[in-house]
């Protein structure tokens, strides 16, 4: 029998579905992706908001319009002899 399929590694992406939670369960059995924790509107950025994606960091925040935002560098040891 073959592994099953499994993404290694995706940059970033953005849909609008109806059940984000439907949506999230069916990449999450399909793909093996996880959800990145959401922020709230309004909270504060914190270096507690930096993800380590192993080769880049991002930070994940909302804006007033509720847009989510990512802000990801590729500078890695940049970033990690900071934090």
């Amino acid at each position: 029998m073959k592994e099953p399929f499994q993404v290694d590694q995706i940059d970033h992406i953005e849909l609008f579905v109806p059940d984000r939670y439907a949506a999230a369960a069916w990449y999450h059995k399909v793909l093996g992706l996880q959800v990145v924790e959401a922020f709230k509107l309004g909270q504060r950025v914190t270096q507690d908001h930096v993800r380590d994606h192993h080769g880049a960091y991002s930070i994940y925040f909302s804006d007033p319009y509720r847009h989510r935002i990512e802000i990801t560098t590729y500078d890695y040891d940049v970033v990690k002899s900071a934090i």
